[in-house]
């Protein structure tokens, strides 16, 4: 069974980490085209993000229910390279919050993460280039206007915002996780066997589908306010395949999990997400603790 909680909390885990940004004479085709432009190119941003939604977990003849409830900010460097994380997540009235820090070196990127008073140091190899250019959810965006649908103006604290939906398909999803995968293999290397993650990695490829975003525009400073987008769909499906995988390795393993995993299964209700960009190109700097730099390499 702790193999079982294991490979649970990985798949929820990765699937998360895939897991998320003036003037009445400009168009909103300018408009989009310089939010899009200015966000992806920004030398630096910070991010507010939460999700919401419900869990079901299904396993060993038990059932449990489970509220989900994340908030996390991030402030984003490019040059140099480096982020600084911290997020609280609380699941059936228990919270709990971590910090943690990257940096590049060379071409690998170092997480530190801080969680129950103790740091640890994760190294993610030839992962530079790859997070550069996929990032967080708003570098999946084109400049292209017509790819964009208009939905209705909204107003949040007395401003209106310019109003559109995007899809990312599942083909640029599925090509954003393949080029993150040999990083994301060997930093959890030390969870779990390679092998394992390897199979975990290619089954939430192989299931990623569409994402359709809805996406605020400020039209008077040409940025990106704000994106949202359900993730429910996709991980049921993720889910599905990896509790798959799992029954398939237990059977050919003859292992005791084999009948604990008959019925299982995780079902996710309005799971959804967003995320608030603010202080492009003016995010606050900072250092990373020495605690973070002295920690040992997982």
């Amino acid at each position: 069974m702790k193999k079982i909680s294991k490979l649970l909390a990985l798949a929820l885990c990765l699937t998360l980490t895939i897991g998320s940004l003036a003037g009445c004479a400009k168009s909103e085709k300018d408009v989009i085209k310089n939010s899009v432009s200015k966000i992806n190119n920004a030398k630096n941003f910070e991010m507010d993000a939460s999700m919401g939604g419900k869990m079901t977990i299904a396993v060993a003849g038990t059932s449990q229910d489970a509220d989900m409830d994340m908030k996390m900010n991030v402030v984003s460097f490019q040059d140099p390279l480096k982020a600084k994380t911290t997020a609280t997540i609380t699941s059936a009235g228990v919270s709990t919050t971590t910090e943690s820090y990257m940096q590049k070196d060379g071409n690998d990127l170092v997480v530190y993460t801080k969680a129950n008073d103790t740091w640890t140091k994760t190294k993610m190899e030839n992962a530079v280039d790859i997070m550069q250019s996929s990032g967080d959810m708003s570098k999946q965006l084109s400049e292209d206007s017509s790819k964009y649908v208009k939905k209705d103006d909204q107003t949040e604290n007395d401003k209106t915002y310019a109003v559109y939906e995007y899809t990312v398909s599942a083909k640029d999803n599925q090509e954003m996780m393949e080029n993150l995968m040999s990083s994301l293999t060997g930093g959890l290397g030390a969870m779990m066997q390679k092998k394992e993650v390897k199979e975990i990695l290619d089954t939430i490829i192989k299931n990623m589908g569409d994402i359709k975003m809805t996406i605020w525009f400020d039209s008077d400073d040409e940025n990106i306010y704000k994106i949202t987008y359900s993730m429910t769909d996709m991980m049921n499906k993720v889910m599905d395949a990896i509790i798959s995988k799992m029954k398939e390795s237990a059977a050919s393993d003859k292992s005791d999990d084999s009948s604990a995993l008959a019925d299982a299964k995780i079902t996710v209700k309005d799971m959804n997400m967003t995320c608030v960009y603010k202080n492009i190109d003016s995010a606050a700097d900072f250092e990373i603790p020495k605690d973070a730099l002295d920690a040992k390499e997982q």
